[in-house]
Protein backbone atom coordinates (compact mmCIF):
# COMPACT_ATOMS: atom_id res chain seq x y z
CA UNK A 1 0.00 0.00 0.00
CA UNK A 2 1.18 3.53 -1.05
CA UNK A 3 0.09 6.31 0.32
CA UNK A 4 1.44 9.92 -0.97
CA UNK A 5 2.23 11.85 2.44
CA UNK A 6 0.25 15.15 0.03
CA UNK A 7 -3.12 13.09 0.63
CA UNK A 8 -2.74 12.67 4.71
CA UNK A 9 -4.69 15.00 7.16
CA UNK A 10 -3.44 13.33 10.29
CA UNK A 11 -2.55 9.78 11.68
CA UNK A 12 -2.66 8.41 15.05
CA UNK A 13 -1.97 5.42 16.95
CA UNK A 14 -4.68 3.96 18.47
CA UNK A 15 -4.68 0.95 21.26
CA UNK A 16 -7.51 -0.83 22.76
CA UNK A 17 -8.31 -4.72 25.10
CA UNK A 18 -8.62 -7.46 22.77
CA UNK A 19 -12.42 -7.70 22.86
CA UNK A 20 -11.95 -10.82 20.65
CA UNK A 21 -11.40 -12.83 23.87
CA UNK A 22 -14.19 -12.13 25.45
CA UNK A 23 -16.24 -13.87 22.77
CA UNK A 24 -14.47 -17.02 24.29
CA UNK A 25 -15.65 -15.82 27.48
CA UNK A 26 -19.12 -15.71 26.70
CA UNK A 27 -18.89 -19.30 25.47
CA UNK A 28 -17.51 -20.78 28.59
CA UNK A 29 -19.64 -19.26 30.62
CA UNK A 30 -22.35 -20.82 28.31
CA UNK A 31 -20.37 -23.80 29.26
CA UNK A 32 -20.33 -23.34 32.46
CA UNK A 33 -24.44 -22.88 32.64
CA UNK A 34 -24.96 -25.52 30.93
CA UNK A 35 -22.69 -27.96 32.69
CA UNK A 36 -24.44 -31.00 34.46
CA UNK A 37 -21.37 -31.26 37.34
CA UNK A 38 -20.01 -28.94 39.58
CA UNK A 39 -16.45 -29.61 38.74
CA UNK A 40 -16.83 -28.57 35.16
CA UNK A 41 -19.38 -25.64 36.11
CA UNK A 42 -15.89 -24.40 38.07
CA UNK A 43 -13.50 -25.28 35.02
CA UNK A 44 -15.83 -23.17 32.40
CA UNK A 45 -15.52 -20.65 35.23
CA UNK A 46 -12.06 -20.74 35.75
CA UNK A 47 -11.38 -20.37 31.98
CA UNK A 48 -13.12 -17.46 31.64
CA UNK A 49 -11.45 -15.76 34.27
CA UNK A 50 -8.82 -16.22 32.01
CA UNK A 51 -10.08 -14.90 29.26
CA UNK A 52 -11.01 -11.87 30.73
CA UNK A 53 -7.57 -11.54 31.81
CA UNK A 54 -6.25 -12.10 28.56
CA UNK A 55 -8.61 -9.51 26.94
CA UNK A 56 -7.85 -6.64 29.39
CA UNK A 57 -4.00 -7.73 30.06
CA UNK A 58 -3.08 -7.12 26.35
CA UNK A 59 -3.11 -4.33 24.35
CA UNK A 60 -3.95 -4.61 20.15
CA UNK A 61 -2.28 -1.39 18.02
CA UNK A 62 -3.42 0.22 15.12
CA UNK A 63 -1.48 2.86 13.08
CA UNK A 64 -4.41 5.02 11.57
CA UNK A 65 -4.73 7.15 8.49
CA UNK A 66 -7.24 9.98 7.66
CA UNK A 67 -6.53 10.90 3.69
CA UNK A 68 -7.46 14.61 2.56
CA UNK A 69 -10.83 12.36 1.15
CA UNK A 70 -12.21 11.83 4.10
CA UNK A 71 -11.27 7.44 3.76
CA UNK A 72 -9.72 6.54 7.31
CA UNK A 73 -7.00 3.56 7.01
CA UNK A 74 -6.75 1.32 9.55
CA UNK A 75 -3.39 -0.65 9.81
CA UNK A 76 -3.51 -3.26 11.82
CA UNK A 77 0.74 -3.33 14.15
CA UNK A 78 -0.32 -5.85 16.41
CA UNK A 79 -0.88 -6.88 19.96
CA UNK A 80 1.45 -7.33 23.27
CA UNK A 81 1.24 -7.20 27.35
CA UNK A 82 2.03 -3.55 28.40
CA UNK A 83 6.37 -4.70 28.52
CA UNK A 84 6.00 -7.14 25.69
CA UNK A 85 9.06 -6.90 23.16
CA UNK A 86 6.24 -6.28 20.48
CA UNK A 87 4.67 -3.16 22.48
CA UNK A 88 8.26 -2.21 22.53
CA UNK A 89 8.73 -1.89 19.26
CA UNK A 90 5.19 -0.33 18.04
CA UNK A 91 6.29 2.48 20.50
CA UNK A 92 9.60 2.91 18.87
CA UNK A 93 8.32 2.74 15.13
CA UNK A 94 5.73 5.07 16.92
CA UNK A 95 7.95 7.21 18.08
CA UNK A 96 10.41 7.47 14.77
CA UNK A 97 7.39 6.87 12.40
CA UNK A 98 5.63 10.25 14.25
CA UNK A 99 8.56 12.67 14.36
CA UNK A 100 9.03 11.91 10.44
CA UNK A 101 5.36 12.71 9.34
CA UNK A 102 5.20 15.69 12.01
CA UNK A 103 8.27 17.34 9.60
CA UNK A 104 6.73 16.24 6.50
CA UNK A 105 4.00 18.60 7.61
CA UNK A 106 1.14 16.00 8.67
CA UNK A 107 -0.69 16.81 11.61
CA UNK A 108 -1.09 14.25 14.24
CA UNK A 109 -3.65 13.11 16.95
CA UNK A 110 -1.60 11.65 20.40
CA UNK A 111 -2.23 8.23 20.88
CA UNK A 112 -4.15 9.54 24.83
CA UNK A 113 -7.11 10.43 22.49
CA UNK A 114 -7.69 6.71 20.81
CA UNK A 115 -7.12 4.86 23.79
CA UNK A 116 -9.02 5.48 26.14
CA UNK A 117 -6.50 7.55 28.32
CA UNK A 118 -7.42 10.40 30.19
Amino acid sequence: MIIPVAELRFFYLAQRPIWEALVLGVLLMAGAALAGTLVLRFLFAGLFVLAAAACFAQKRYVLGLKLRSGELIEIPLGFGTARSAQSRRVQSVWETLSQELRGLGVSFTGSEAHSGKP
